[in-house]
C-alpha cells in the first residue's frame, strides 16, 4: 500500500497545511464579496420600494417624494460597486473569451493571470482615488444640491468598500490562477455548443 500515490483527500490536507494562509485570505475575500453582494440585493428590494411610494403617491396625492430619486441613485451606485465583487466571484462579468479558446491553456493561463494583474492595478487606483474622495467630502462637509442636503460622503463611502472588496477578490482570483487552486476562472474553455442544444 506505502507505494500507492496519496488519494485526493490526503493531497488536499497537505496543501490545506502548506497554503493554509492563502487558503483563509481566499474565504475571506469570498465571504466578503458575499456579504457585499447580499448589501447590493437589498439595495435593489430599497429602490423598488421607493419607486412604489413614488408612484403610489404621484397617484394618490399628487406629488413627489423628496427624497426616492436622489435616494434610488445612491443606491444605484452602491449596487454597482457592492456587487461587482462577486460577479468577479461567479465569473458573470462581461468579458471577450475568444483569446483564451485559441490559445494553449498554459499559455491562456499566463494570459489571464495578466488580464488580472491589470485589472488588480485598475483597481487599487479606483481604490486610491474613491479614498480620497470620501475623506475629502467627509472632511469639508459636502451635502448634494437638493432639498434634502444629503452629505454625499457616506455614499462616497459605500463606493469605497466596494471597490475594497473588488480589489481583494481579484487578488484572490489571482492567486487560484497562480497556484491552480479550486475557485479559478478559466479563460481556455470552449463552451459545449452540442449540450447546450440538447
Amino acid at each position: 500500500m506505502s507505494g500507492e500515490p496519496r488519494d485526493s483527500q490526503a493531497g488536499l490536507a497537505a496543501d490545506s497545511r502548506t497554503l493554509g494562509p492563502l487558503l483563509g485570505f481566499l474565504r475571506l475575500a469570498d465571504l466578503l464579496s458575499r456579504a457585499s453582494a447580499a448589501f447590493a440585493a437589498a439595495a435593489v428590494a430599497l429602490i423598488f420600494v421607493f419607486m412604489f411610494l413614488e408612484i403610489a403617491t404621484r397617484n394618490l396625492f399628487g406629488k413627489s417624494l423628496l427624497f426616492t430619486w436622489e435616494f434610488s441613485t445612491y443606491l444605484l451606485s452602491a449596487i454597482i460597486f457592492l456587487g461587482a465583487a462577486n460577479a468577479a466571484r461567479l465569473d458573470v462579468h462581461i468579458r471577450v473569451g475568444l483569446i483564451g479558446e485559441i490559445l494553449p491553456a498554459a499559455v491562456a493561463r499566463s494570459v489571464w493571470a495578466a488580464c488580472l494583474c491589470l485589472a488588480l492595478v485598475v483597481a487599487g487606483y479606483l481604490l486610491w482615488h474613491m479614498a480620497w474622495l470620501t475623506g475629502d467630502t467627509i472632511s469639508r462637509g459636502v451635502v448634494s444640491q437638493t432639498p434634502m442636503t444629503v452629505p454625499v460622503g457616506y455614499s462616497h463611502l459605500i463606493n469605497t468598500i466596494g471597490i475594497g472588496i473588488l480589489a481583494l477578490q481579484v487578488l484572490a482570483l489571482l492567486a487560484r490562477t497562480l497556484f491552480d487552486l479550486p475557485g479559478q476562472i478559466r479563460i481556455d474553455r470552449t463552451p459545449d455548443v452540442e449540450s447546450d442544444i440538447e
